[in-house]
């Protein structure tokens, strides 16, 4: 089997509990797609990491993406990134313990990954994603293999990278409403910080808003929205082979069909219910049982002017500052034994710390709210882009705050 040389592939990216995992075996179903799942977010933190050293910005390794918002250094770091490159040089003296993360995070999802990772090389991570398509079409390519791709959460702010660098590839932003989100982890065990879930969502929603907006890739950034998908797959998934230029196939809306990273039939990453093979539309709103009223309106203040950038309405009366207040002083946090333990050095817990980001989540607010005059550098600091912020004031503040 020929290589994959033409660098013509779909990027597929989003927050977790998003239904990635659903449309990535959707798409792996289809006899022209070689498609795998979450292989390779050890390249991207490795090149977050890279620029942090390049750039002698302290940062811990080991740390999740950071959602940005707020502080200098942060800021600082998040433009570094958008600035630079994946022609960046790599490290090779990174490459045996990248290798070995990778065979062991593809493991759950990918796992015939595991034995081509060996042949994994390249001087810049422009080589690196160029090797590892390769390694997908040796794992799960065929003969009649016409489109090469895979999905990784989190990762939506290199998207742009990956457009920028290889001209023949697409992005697909994956979008779910993010009290959905938030109800989908926050019932199992092992629970996340829900300031971590909010700021994530918002940062995602956001550099989705963006590569769609821009004029330069409009013809190769698709947003899908969840509800969307399950709710009329035939239709989304027959606009998403439009857009991938390939021909639709009825193994797309036939959840039956879709086999795990093993070839095995695919049982859904649910938390709402198990081993079902179907577009389940119960799922899109669980999250009105799930959640405590208190918690939907957390959610809905401070990610209010991302919902609605999305289409997503709010269900809470958004006009009330003291609700807000209320929110600053009241912990809502999730108790540290709670947590998963992985987070827990990353997460608010501290009452004292909830008043100090919360008083922040407030002052953004008032500022979008009232349209309150500011530099470019502040508008980075509340909505991570200029642009967007002048977006969210010109387009909905006037109309929902």
């Amino acid at each position: 089997m020929e290589t994959n040389k033409l660098n013509a592939f779909v990027f597929t990216t989003g927050m977790f509990r998003s239904g990635t995992t659903l449309f990535a075996r959707l798409l792996n179903a289809h006899p022209e797609i070689a498609f795998a799942s979450d292989p390779f977010a050890s390249i991207f933190k490795s090149f977050r990491n890279a620029i942090a050293e390049k750039y002698l910005i302290q940062l811990d390794e080991a740390a999740p993406l950071d959602d940005y918002y707020f502080t200098p250094q942060k800021q600082e770091l998040m433009k570094y990134i958008q600035n630079e490159t994946l022609n960046l040089q790599f490290h090779k003296r990174n490459l045996s313990e990248l290798k070995k993360i990778i065979v062991q995070t593809a493991h759950p999802y990918s796992p015939r990954i595991g034995p081509f990772v060996e042949t994994l090389e390249g001087d810049t991570y422009t080589d690196l994603i160029s090797k590892g398509l390769d390694i997908i079409l040796k794992a799960y390519g065929t003969k009649k293999t016409h489109l090469v791709g895979f999905k990784e959460v989190w990762t939506d702010e290199f998207a742009l990278h990956i457009l920028k660098q290889f001209p023949e590839s697409k992005v697909i932003h994956i979008i779910r409403d993010p009290r959905a989100v938030c109800a989908s982890k926050n019932v199992t065990n092992e629970k996340y910080p829900w300031l971590f879930l909010i700021r994530q969502w918002r940062k995602l929603a956001t550099f989705s808003w963006l590569h769609a907006a821009n004029t330069l890739y409009k013809d190769r950034v698709f947003i899908l929205k969840f509800e969307e998908l399950v709710a009329n797959p035939l239709d989304v998934t027959k606009k998403i082979c439009s857009f991938l230029d390939i021909n639709f196939h009825s193994n797309l809306v036939d959840p039956t069909t879709f086999t795990d990273g093993n070839g095995f039939k695919w049982k859904q990453n649910s938390s709402h219910f198990e081993g079902k093979q179907i577009f389940n539309q119960d799922s899109m709103y669980k999250w009105r049982k799930t959640l405590k009223p208190e918690t939907i309106k957390l959610i809905e203040y401070l990610c209010l002017p991302e919902m609605l950038m999305l289409g997503y309405k709010p269900e809470c009366n958004n006009n009330n500052d003291e609700d807000m207040i209320e929110m600053v002083f009241n912990s809502q946090e999730v108790h540290s034994e709670n947590l998963a333990n992985w987070i827990k050095p990353y997460s608010c817990i501290d009452p004292d710390k909830w008043i100090y980001e919360m008083s922040l989540e407030y002052t953004r607010r008032k500022i979008l709210k009232y349209n309150i005059f500011c530099s470019d550098q502040v508008k980075y600091a509340l909505c991570l882009n200029s642009s967007f912020f002048d977006a969210i004031v010109q387009k909905i503040s006037k109309n929902y705050f």
